[in-house]
């Protein structure tokens, strides 16, 4: 049976040919629902929570990443320009399918090359490649399709290798 709506819950009733119940060889395969990173007003509200691998200062937090907004001072700002990563943790297992990146005017703090990655325990031992790329040198949005993933995972990180030689990165994911 093929099922392109997401539920939160499904039900399951077998039945063999002669009617009775028969639960010995069911196998089920599901996804979450589709969730979005809300608008976020700090790192753990209004739920979930964004963190990163540093911040330049008080004012370019993680969570500005995630704030829907991309002006001046709303982006997260690392300390450095070389590996270190972006992440959200969503508190429970969902599917993610695309993210969206715009970035500042300043063309030399954008990611290059990137990965990402999900994790069930916060990136500890639970660590799955998703995919990776690499980024142009652009300030217009740049969309990454994430359809082959199909297992849920409570966070998703962005890690990064390198910028374009700017002395930060700096992200905003709408």
């Amino acid at each position: 049976v093929s099922n392109n709506n997401y539920y939160k819950f499904y039900r399951l009733y077998c039945t063999d040919t002669n009617g009775t119940y028969n639960t010995d060889q069911i196998q089920f395969y599901g996804r979450q629902l589709n969730v979005s990173v809300p608008k976020m007003t700090s790192n753990t509200a209004p739920w979930g929570e964004a963190s990163a691998s540093s911040i330049n200062s008080s004012e370019y937090q993680p969570y500005r990443a995630f704030d829907k907004n991309n002006g001046a001072r709303e982006n997260w700002v690392s300390i450095g320009n070389t590996k270190g990563y972006i992440q959200y943790d969503f508190k429970k297992p969902c599917v993610l399918k695309m993210f969206i990146e715009q970035f500042t005017q300043n063309t030399n703090e954008l990611i290059k090359d990137y990965t990402l990655y999900g994790s069930n325990d916060k990136f500890v031992d639970d660590i799955h490649e998703i995919t990776k790329g690499t980024f142009a040198q652009s300030t217009s949005l740049q969309v990454v399709n994430t359809n082959e993933n199909i297992t849920p995972y409570e966070s998703y990180r962005l890690a990064y290798d390198n910028n374009y030689g700017g002395t930060n990165v700096c992200v905003s994911i709408l």
